[in-house]
């Protein structure tokens, strides 16, 4: 079963991610502390169905996720409008990753 991450970038706004079925990473949000939400929307990729997305905000509006491929890869995307855009995901490497069971 997909796992959602939740995430608040600044105040009042919560983000929710998920890998869907299909492998694609969505998002919904709210703006207003989640009284209303906005349709779920496709920001990109194509992973493992159920992969966890793992969200952070370093910094007022800015998001980054992160989420490992099914090639061992760990990706990210980054968001620095308060998720509005999206970068692509990029492969940030395996280079002394710990090698995970299958």
């Amino acid at each position: 079963m997909p796992q959602v991450t939740a995430l608040s970038p600044s105040p009042g706004q919560i983000d929710l991610f998920i890998c869907g079925s299909d492998g694609g990473v969505y998002t919904s949000q709210s703006t207003n502390g989640g009284q209303t939400w906005i349709e779920w929307a496709h920001i990109g990729g194509v992973f493992s169905p159920g992969a966890p997305v793992t969200a952070l905000s370093p910094s007022s509006g800015q998001i980054d996720l992160f989420i490992c491929g099914s090639d061992g890869g760990v990706y990210t995307s980054q968001s620095t409008d308060r998720g509005r855009t999206w970068k692509q995901w990029t492969d940030i490497g395996r280079r002394g990753a710990p090698r995970l069971p299958p």
